[in-house]
């Protein structure tokens, strides 16, 4: 009982929102001209409703990723590939994922070195 008295509350402001969306969205359509009732105007809500609905969804993703990087510390400049080692004195032993950078750890004359950089790129080989 107290589960379904639970999703009724719930439900309520969600159908008053969709309400006002539909009800926008109908009044867009009614000012772009089409008319109230056809098939038109209905097409034009619809399409309308998922153009709102998409931009709530961009809205909240930003803000997610917004959130999601004030909580992040600040990134150190990665050391430029190649400084100290000649370039054939370094071969890429393995690479890992962690968060939102790749770490490249490679194979030098002086033992291991590791270089982060974006996860979206690719290690270089040397």
């Amino acid at each position: 009982m107290k589960a379904q008295l639970l999703l009724v509350a719930l439900a309520i402001p969600i159908a008053g929102c969709a309400k006002h969306w539909i009800q926008t969205a109908k009044n867009e359509c009614t000012q772009f001209g089409f008319v109230e009732g056809t098939t038109e105007h209905a097409e034009c809500v619809q399409r309308q409703f998922q153009a709102q609905d998409v931009a709530r969804i961009q809205r909240r993703l930003a803000d997610a990723v917004e959130e999601n990087q004030s909580r992040m510390p600040p990134r150190e400049p990665a050391p430029m590939l190649g400084i100290g080692n000649p370039p054939a004195a370094r071969f890429l032993q393995r690479d890992h994922i962690d968060g939102m950078n790749r770490i490249c750890v490679y194979d030098t004359l002086q033992g291991q070195e590791a270089v982060t950089i974006s996860a979206t790129r690719l290690c270089p080989i040397t």
